[in-house]
């Protein structure tokens, strides 16, 4: 974005914003529905589990407001003629939704990361080359929000904070493309069938559910909000791309738990009852961590024995 240009008009400035913005506010619906999904699916889920989705979904809701505020701020104050000033102020749902979303990175990314380190066998590179960009994006989130409260000015702050707002974006990409890449190759390497010990894909691991349950939307959205910054010039339609990469995280962390394997097992056209595992939950070598906390998905000892006496093993 060429920031020493003047705004254009509001319907440059604002128009694809307000388009962002609606779809941003359908993801928070998505987000509910998700939300209902999982307390109907969590009685065997450990307490930290169930705090990490309630806080993520508090935080997806203090979002949400600060997307109204702005949605409201843009459609009913500014095209006020008394409120021509304000057209290019900072409103104080900006960085209120930056603060969120940086939370919201922490948690949902950081609930990746140590997927990750778990499906890769603790492999070191996982476990401090993607949290420290994680880190970092999630702190110049936080130091971002804290000038747009000192710049109170759109075009000012772009022109005083571009080489912030590139770095952070950049970061964004990195984080969400690492994550995205590493899912997909261990989605490629199969799992082991509690049963019959082969090695199978799940077949329910669709590119389309791939796309949402990896963060690999995220990443998506997050280079095209960038090309449009560096890009389209006038126009604000980056922030409402940043608001709607917020609730994709939200929506990818509640659809990789609402999609766990039910405990029903399937079966097979010839007979055999089989349960497939999905590569985002289950490893055999890795029921646990070396603190004590189980490995999501992961079964009891006793569940080959109940299978094999055709009994279906719990949740």
């Amino acid at each position: 974005m060429d920031a020493t240009n003047s705004p254009g008009t509001p319907s440059e400035l604002f128009g694809g914003l307000l388009i962002a913005l609606c779809i941003a506010i359908a993801l928070y619906g998505v987000t509910l529905v998700q939300t209902y999904i999982y307390s109907l699916k969590s009685g065997k889920d450990p307490i930290w589990m169930k705090s990490l989705v309630g806080a993520v979904c508090l935080l997806e809701t203090a979002h949400f407001i600060s997307v109204m505020r702005l949605l409201y701020f843009t459609t009913i104050i500014i095209p006020d003629p008394k409120n021509l000033a304000l057209r290019e102020s900072i409103d104080w749902s900006i960085p209120l939704g930056l603060i969120c979303q940086a939370l919201i990175i922490g948690l949902v990314q950081g609930f990746y990361v140590l997927r990750l380190w778990l499906l890769s066998k603790r492999f070191k590179i996982l476990v401090f080359g993607t949290p420290a960009v994680v880190l970092f994006r999630v702190v110049s989130l936080i130091v971002v929000a804290g000038e747009s409260i000192r710049t109170p000015a759109w075009m000012a702050f772009i022109r005083q904070h571009e080489p912030s707002i590139k770095i952070t974006m950049a970061a964004a990409i990195v984080a969400n493309s690492v994550i995205a890449i590493s899912f997909a190759y261990y989605t490629r390497q199969g799992v082991p069938i509690a049963t019959t010990r082969q090695r199978h894909t799940d077949n329910s691991q669709t590119p389309m559910t791939y796309l949402l349950h990896s963060g690999a939307l995220a990443a998506l959205i997050s280079i095209i909000a960038i090309c449009t910054f560096l890009r389209m010039e006038n126009t604000l339609v980056f922030v409402g791309l940043i608001a709607i990469e917020n609730h994709l995280y939200a929506n990818s962390l509640l659809g990789l738990l609402d999609s766990r394997p039910s405990a029903q097992p399937r079966r097979h056209l010839d007979g055999t009852t089989i349960e497939f595992s999905s590569a985002f939950f289950t490893l055999s070598d890795l029921s646990t961590t070396s603190s004590g906390i189980q490995s999501i998905g992961s079964m009891p000892k006793h569940n080959s024995t109940l299978r094999a006496k055709g009994v279906s093993p719990p949740l």
